[in-house]
């Protein structure tokens, strides 16, 4: 979201589990073993491995207290831009 531009993160950062993904399962032939390979990887929009640490939000916010301050934040802006601010 945060490439958009438009976008503004509250909480905390993510938990960076975002090396690889889509996994396809596959059984060895000679040991007729089961084993899951990850076919693709993940990037950011620049290109960054995040894995281990993840997103930081623009605003570090306890998570017990996210949702309300996600609430505060978007009607300050909101005002800030309804009052040409």
């Amino acid at each position: 979201m945060r490439c958009t531009g438009n976008a503004v993160t509250v909480g905390t950062n993510t938990g960076g589990a975002l090396l690889t993904g889509n996994p396809g399962l596959l059984r060895l032939p000679y040991s007729g073993l089961r084993v899951r390979i990850p076919t693709m990887i993940w990037m950011d929009y620049e290109m960054r491995n995040l894995d281990g640490e993840g997103y930081s939000p623009d605003f570090w916010v306890h998570p017990d207290l996210a949702a309300a301050r996600a609430v505060m934040f978007a009607r300050r802006y909101l005002e800030q831009r309804m009052s040409g601010r």
